[in-house]
């Protein structure tokens, strides 16, 4: 499910995408019996009650039809809270999670150059038609088995920092895996969060490292004067580098280039919707934009969504309903800062807490999609997690 293969079961076959559903919830049930559930899930009852809250509120307020998109997400996070649960409880099972989400990466780069020989492969990963933002450069922008670029590259952010309980081997070839996907999805979101894990690195891991510091120094000053200096050291190589798409879309953040108008003028446009929204807001579903193309198209609303889940909250629930969602997410991020763990482990758990504060900021859509609530379960259930409070990598005292 994280490599994002059952998209393309299911445009195969729905029988067999049922059958494997089927077969993962009998399995959850066969380790329930064993495990205690309940108190795994404890940590993650603010959250629950908070979406139960918000999908009903939702549902009543909203106008369309939106009772399966509420069963459904609320049957994913229900499904993936539970398997994470399982998969923290104990350190042998972490380091399986870990493993796995490393060749995932792998296996999406064997995808790779399978799409390379038969372009045309990739449409087959798409869950729709290649139009809009998500699916723009759509020949260009390798989408792996997930058929989203930008959700390629978050995963392979999650995976990098799942890495640090992977099998040492496996691990970097994960991390390097991980990165080469980065690239070929021109995703700028994760490239900002990969440079972003990679400074909490140095701070948390490498701050009493000289050797890390004089290398990162060292590349800093090489990548100045390659930019400086290339066009007349290089020529024609470092023109074509230059006019790289991936790399130009990458380091576009003015968005210039970017269909539907950029994340400053999705806000500029869904700010005055969302003071203009009743107290208990627009109702489910309402934070992806007016559906032009639905039975009932939503005529308040910008037809492009809001790209902002804390935005989307409020135009979806109203204030109140962020109100609360900040407040249980607060209390996770205090859990997060006051955790105690040797540094590697700390810069992932708190490189975790980072990226699903800034990936909100960005998507409307991470929350309550299958691998963003397979994320979010791991960032409200890990710190406090049987695997890691019993881990061998946990010291008594935190220096």
């Amino acid at each position: 499910m994280w490599s994002g293969a059952l998209t393309i079961i299911g445009n195969f076959s729905g029988i067999t995408l049922r059958a494997i559903w089927l077969f993962f919830c009998l399995l959850l049930f066969y380790f329930s019996q064993t495990i205690p559930i309940k108190r795994l899930l404890f940590p993650m009852w603010p959250y629950l009650v908070w979406l139960f809250c918000y999908l009903s509120l939702g549902l009543l307020v909203s106008p369309n039809r939106t009772l399966p998109l509420a069963l459904t997400i609320g049957f994913y996070t229900i499904v993936f809270a539970t398997a994470i649960s399982i998969l923290t409880s104990r350190e042998e099972y972490l380091k399986l999670l870990a493993n796995c989400a490393q060749w995932v990466l792998v296996l999406n780069i064997l995808f790779l150059i399978l799409v390379i020989r038969y372009p045309d492969l990739q449409s087959l990963a798409a869950s729709e038609p290649a139009t809009g933002e998500i699916y723009e450069l759509a020949r260009e922008r390798f989408a792996g088995l997930w058929g989203n670029p930008n959700m390629a590259g978050y995963v392979c952010i999650i995976s990098i920092l799942l890495s640090t309980w992977a099998t040492r081997w496996l691990a970097w070839l994960g991390r390097f895996s991980g990165i080469a996907i980065i690239y070929l999805s021109a995703s700028r979101k994760a490239a900002l969060l990969l440079l972003v894990i990679l400074l909490l690195n140095m701070l948390i891991v490498q701050r009493r490292n000289a050797k890390a510091w004089l290398l990162l120094a060292v590349g800093f000053l090489a990548a100045t004067l390659l930019l400086v200096f290339g066009n007349r050291l290089l020529g024609s190589s470092m023109a074509n580098l230059a006019n790289d798409r991936k790399i130009a879309r990458i380091i576009d953040f003015s968005e210039k280039e970017t269909e539907g108008g950029t994340r400053v003028d999705l806000l500029k446009s869904w700010l005055p919707i969302a003071a203009r929204a009743p107290w208990y807001g627009y109702g489910l579903g309402a934070m992806g934009g007016s559906q032009p193309r639905s039975a009932k198209p939503r005529k308040e609303l910008d037809e492009t969504g809001t790209h902002n889940t804390y935005l989307g909250i409020w135009v979806d629930v109203g204030p109140i309903g962020l109100l609360g969602f900040l407040v249980v997410f607060a209390s996770y991020i205090y859990q997060y800062l006051k955790s105690k763990f040797i540094p590697e482990v700390r810069w992932a758990l708190i490189s975790l807490m980072i990226c699903n504060i800034l990936i909100l900021t960005v998507s409307h859509s991470h929350l309550f999609c299958a691998e963003g609530i397979m994320a979010f379960s791991l960032f409200f259930l890990l710190p406090t997690s049987p695997a890691l409070q019993t881990s061998r990598l946990q010291p008594k005292i935190f220096d």
